[in-house]
C-alpha cells in the first residue's frame, strides 16, 4: 500500500505516528478491497417465489477481473462485473451458493429462494388426499343447468365420490389421464417445453344444477375407497349455494371502467363504462359472472357494481334509428337506446371496418343516413345476430385506421371514428405523438450492475422527442426527469391531449425460468389491428439499427397498447438483465440510436399515410 510505503522511508519514526499509519494502512485496505471485491446480486431476491421448473437464470456483479463460481458452475464474469447465469434449481427452498476469487481473495454470498413444487404422484401405499389440490377453493353460486366442476388429488387407482351434503349424494369421479402444462413464460417467450410428467391420482367429477336443487352454503365431500374397502374423505375449502330463485337479479356498474373476463380472473375483453346494466347470475369467489345474451357470459370483480332493488327489469332495448354526424376531425355515430347496455367493439383491417355488437338489443333500423361527403364511413349494415345480440358493421374508407372513442350521453351510445390526420410532405409536422417512457417511481427491470430501465427509458424518449420536434411534431411527454404518473393515468393522457399516435418505449426482461441465451433480442407490441402496422415498421427499423436478435412482434394485452383512441405501440428495443445489452445502453450513443430507429419507423409508418 502507498501508506506503507511513505512510512518505511522514515528511520526515526514516532511510536504514536507509526501507530497511527498502521491504522489508517489497514483501514485504506479494508476499503479498497471492499470497492475492488464484490458480489451483488441483482435477482432474484432473497427469499423470493420463483416461478421455474428445471433452471432458472441469476444475475448481478462481481469484481472485474475475478472468477466465479455459482452451485459450482464456473460463471463468465463480463469486463465491467456482469455475470448472467442459467443454473438448474429444484422445487422447494433453494440456495444458489456464489463464490468469487480475486488473486488470494474469496468471497461467498448465498441467496435463497423457493421454488415451488410440481405436481408430484401421490404414495401408492396410503390412502389419503393431498389437500393443496382440493377443488373449489371459494365459495359458488350456481344456477339450474349449470355446471358443478369439482378436482381433487388422493391416491391413484381409487374409486371416487363427490357429494354435497343435504343436496345429492355418492356423484361419481374419474380417474383422468395427466394434463401436459407449460408455464405462460415459456409458452410465450422460451422454447415451447411441455411438463411431461405422468402425475397420477387427479380425480374429476362434474354434476348440472337440476331444476329442484335448492341450497345455501353446503359443503363439497370426497370420498375415496380402494381394493380393500377403506375409505377415506375430505371437504373442499369451496361452499356451494344453488339459487333458484325466478328474479333476475340486476346490478349497474359503479366504476369508471369495469373490465369483463371470459372466465374468472383471465383475459379482458370487455371495457364498460359506469352505468351499463347486467344481469348477475352467479359467482365464484369474488368474480360474479354476468349474462350478456343468451348462452354469452362475462366475469366481474366485486365491489364493481351496486345491486338495484328486486323487480327491476332486465337490461334491454330496441335500436331504432342510427345516425352520423360529420365533425372537424371525426365522425360520430349516435345509436339512442332505452338504457346502458353492454357492448363490445372489433376492428377489422382487411377490410376496414368496426363492429359494434349490442347485448340487450333488438333490431328495427329501417333507416340509417349516411353523408355521401364523408371521407371516413363508406357504409353502414345491421344485423341481428342472436337472440338480443346486435351488431352494427360501419365500413370504413380508410385502410389504416387512427382511433375511435366510445361514451355514453344518458343512454345515447355514441362512438367517434378519428379521420386520418393531415400528413403533409414534411411528415412530422403538425402531428401529435404521446411519448411514454416506461416506469417511475418503480424502477422497472434493473441490469446485473445496477442499471435501471426507468432512466434509460427516459434518456431515449428523451432523445426521441427532440428529434421529433426538430421535423414539426407536436410530442406530450407522460413523465419528465423523477416525476411519473401512473400506468393507467398514462393512455388516459394520450386521450386527452388528442395524440396521433402513442410510443411506450420499455427495455426487456423475462420470466423465470425462461433461458435468456435462446431467448433474447428486441421486440414490439401491439394490440388493435390498427397498431400492427406501426409496430412492425419500428420493429423493422430497429433491427436494422440496432442488430439485436429478432425477438419477434407481438399482441400483447398491455396498458399502453390497449388505448382505442389512437395507434400505440410498445418497444422492447433489447434486455436490461443481458450483460452485452446492459453494456450497450449503458452508452449514450447506443441510447441515441434506440431513438433514432424509432424515428425512422415513424418515419416510414406517416409517409405510408401521406
Amino acid at each position: 500500500m502507498r501508506e506503507q510505503r511513505m512510512c518505511s522511508m522514515h528511520k526515526a519514526v514516532n511510536p504514536m505516528r507509526l501507530l497511527l499509519c498502521v491504522l489508517v494502512s489497514l483501514a485504506c485496505e479494508a476499503v479498497l478491497r471492499g470497492q475492488e471485491h464484490l458480489i451483488r446480486v441483482v435477482y432474484p431476491l432473497e427469499d423470493q417465489e420463483v416461478a421455474a421448473r428445471d433452471s432458472t437464470f441469476i444475475f448481478g456483479s462481481t469484481t472485474a477481473g475475478s472468477r466465479l463460481w455459482i452451485n459450482g458452475h464456473r460463471i463468465p464474469v463480463y469486463p465491467n462485473g456482469a455475470f448472467l447465469a442459467y443454473i438448474p434449481v429444484s422445487p422447494g427452498d433453494f440456495i444458489f451458493h456464489c463464490v468469487s476469487v480475486l488473486q488470494s481473495d474469496t468471497l461467498f454470498i448465498d441467496r435463497r429462494v423457493h421454488i415451488p413444487h410440481r405436481l408430484r404422484p401421490f404414495p401408492l401405499d396410503f390412502l389419503g388426499f393431498d389437500s393443496s389440490y382440493v377443488e373449489p377453493r371459494q365459495s359458488i353460486t350456481l344456477l339450474p343447468g349449470d355446471l358443478l366442476e369439482v378436482s381433487v388429488k388422493g391416491t391413484p387407482g381409487c374409486e371416487a365420490f363427490f357429494d354435497v351434503e343435504g343436496l345429492f349424494w355418492n356423484v361419481p369421479m374419474t380417474e383422468r389421464l395427466p394434463v401436459q402444462s407449460m408455464p405462460w413464460g415459456e409458452a410465450v417467450f422460451g422454447d415451447l417445453k411441455v411438463d411431461r410428467e405422468e402425475v397420477a391420482g387427479i380425480y374429476t367429477g362434474t354434476y348440472q344444477i337440476q331444476p329442484w336443487d335448492q341450497i345455501r352454503d353446503g359443503n363439497i365431500r370426497f370420498t375415496l375407497v380402494n381394493d380393500r374397502s377403506d375409505t377415506v374423505s375430505i371437504e373442499a375449502g369451496g361452499i356451494l349455494t344453488v339459487d333458484p330463485s325466478p328474479v333476475p337479479e340486476i346490478a349497474v356498474l359503479t366504476e369508471e371502467t369495469v373490465i369483463a373476463r371470459p372466465s374468472p380472473g383471465h383475459a379482458y375483453a370487455w371495457f364498460l363504462p359506469a352505468g351499463v346494466k347486467v344481469w348477475i347470475t352467479g359467482n365464484r369467489g369474488s368474480w360474479f359472472r354476468v349474462r350478456l345474451a343468451q348462452g354469452q357470459e362475462a366475469w366481474i370483480p366485486d365491489g364493481s357494481f351496486r345491486r338495484l332493488p328486486p323487480g327491476t327489469l332486465v337490461p334491454k332495448s330496441v335500436v331504432g334509428s342510427v345516425r352520423t354526424v360529420r365533425m372537424d376531425d371525426r365522425v360520430r355515430v349516435i345509436i339512442p337506446l332505452n338504457e346502458r347496455l353492454p357492448f363490445h367493439i372489433r376492428q377489422s383491417v382487411s377490410p376496414p371496418s368496426l363492429v359494434v355488437t349490442l347485448y340487450g338489443a333488438w333490431a328495427d333500423t329501417d333507416w340509417i343516413p349516411q353523408d355521401f361527403s364523408d371521407p371516413v364511413i363508406e357504409d353502414i349494415r345491421w344485423q341481428q345476430v342472436s337472440v338480443g345480440v346486435y351488431e352494427l358493421c360501419i365500413n370504413l374508407t380508410q385502410d389504416q385506421q387512427w382511433g375511435y372513442d366510445t361514451r355514453y350521453r344518458g343512454s345515447t351510445f355514441q362512438l367517434d371514428i378519428k379521420r386520418k390526420p393531415l400528413i403533409r410532405k414534411r411528415v412530422f409536422k403538425g402531428i401529435s405523438i404521446c411519448l411514454d417512457p416506461g416506469h417511475h417511481p418503480e424502477k422497472g427491470a434493473v441490469g446485473p450492475t445496477g442499471l435501471e430501465e426507468r432512466d434509460v427509458n427516459l434518456d431515449v424518449a428523451s432523445q426521441l422527442r427532440d428529434m421529433l420536434e426538430d421535423q414539426g411534431a407536436l410530442v406530450i411527454m407522460t413523465r419528465e426527469k423523477e416525476e411519473g404518473i401512473s400506468l393507467y393515468t398514462r393512455p388516459k393522457l394520450a386521450a386527452i391531449v388528442d395524440a396521433d399516435i402513442l410510443i411506450s418505449i420499455h427495455f426487456n426482461a423475462l420470466p423465470d425460468g425462461v433461458n435468456p441465451w435462446q431467448n433474447n433480442g428486441s421486440s414490439t407490441y401491439y394490440f388493435h389491428p390498427m397498431g400492427n402496422r406501426l409496430a412492425r415498421l419500428i420493429h423493422a427499423e430497429v433491427l436494422d439499427e440496432l442488430e439485436l436478435p429478432d425477438f419477434g412482434v407481438y399482441y400483447a394485452n398491455l396498458a399502453l397498447c390497449r388505448p382505442t383512441q389512437m395507434p400505440a405501440v410498445l418497444t422492447e428495443e433489447a434486455f436490461m438483465m443481458i450483460p452485452e445489452h446492459e453494456m450497450l445502453l449503458a452508452q449514450p450513443e447506443f441510447r441515441m440510436r434506440c431513438a433514432r430507429a424509432i424515428f425512422r419507423g415513424l418515419k416510414r409508418f406517416l409517409a405510408e399515410n401521406r
